[in-house]
């Protein structure tokens, strides 16, 4: 399925302008929102009706699953993942004067969907989700409304990936045509091929990877938890050296605090997808 919608990825890749791009962005999150909302009514519909424990007898939940921390932090932190647009969000406003006041207002929304979304469905189905996939795996199967919003689901996916990549693109571009003088023969011709070909090794990687929540929870960790606690924290002390000792502190523990996170987080991660790589190796050969 993945290599069928290639063709759509490349053309989405294609679009060379952040502010046309935002158009796709808003469609992807409409269509987000719009399965967000129907398996948010759903739960709370089946709950009400006490069908959750007949179909899933062995949910249970708990108040803190201290042994899963750590792959708990990777997924928390990989939200992050959209820090790499904030310089080209920004320098593609019309009004870049209000930034910041639409980053905060972004922040908090986000936040507040994240904590009552999650706490919400795990306090329905507790350890039920623990080894899905996708949330969808709640609601009910071969239902049309169930095809309507895994349909949505997919459709956000393809808005909203040529917006993750464009940062991504922007980098592999200058770093390959540092000059924008010096612009090849044939640019755009090259440039599309260009990321046509990290779409389709994107592609290859999502297909290969056994376990995609612990990739996740590598990529938050690796990635999105140093931009988004160590890089800051060693800026700030290297931009304000005069800061107050208090300061110093806090800076300190969020740094120590992030790297043992990053380091434990990471490792399990590993340690799950060689566990799933070995699992698909087992059921291949009998």
């Amino acid at each position: 399925w993945v290599m069928i919608c290639l063709p759509l990825f490349f053309l989405v890749t294609w679009i060379k302008d952040m502010k046309y791009l935002a158009y796709s962005s808003v469609v992807g999150e409409l269509t987000l929102g719009f399965g967000l909302i129907y398996i948010y009514i759903y739960a709370i519909v089946h709950y009400a009706k006490d069908e959750i424990t007949e179909r899933f007898p062995q949910n249970e939940w708990s108040w803190a699953l201290f042994s899963s921390f750590p792959q708990f932090f990777g997924t928390a932190v990989y939200a992050f993942e959209g820090i790499g647009l904030m310089i080209p969000m920004l320098n593609s406003m019309k009004f870049p004067e209000r930034f910041r006041m639409v980053l905060d207002t972004t922040y908090i929304f986000c936040g507040f969907l994240f904590c009552v979304f999650g706490l919400t469905i795990y306090m329905f189905y507790g350890t039920s989700l623990q080894d899905a996939s996708t949330i969808t795996v709640i609601l009910t199967q071969g239902s049309w409304l169930t095809y309507t919003v895994q349909i949505n689901l997919c459709i956000a996916l393809l808005c909203s990936y040529p917006v993750q990549m464009y940062p991504v693109n922007q980098i592999v571009e200058a770093y390959i045509w540092p000059e924008e003088k010096e612009m090849p023969k044939y640019w755009d011709l090259k440039r599309n091929a260009l990321r046509a070909l990290i779409v389709f090794l994107t592609s290859v990687l999502a297909i290969m990877i056994p376990d995609f929540s612990s990739f996740m929870s590598l990529i938050g960790s690796l990635g999105c938890a140093s931009l988004a606690f160590t890089f800051p924290a060693i800026f700030y002390w290297k931009l304000a050296p005069s800061t107050t000792t208090l300061m110093k502190i806090i800076l300190t523990l969020i740094i120590i605090f992030s790297i043992i996170a990053i380091v434990v987080s990471s490792y399990l991660s590993v340690v799950n997808l060689i566990h799933g790589l070995e699992n698909i190796t087992s059921t291949i050969q009998t």
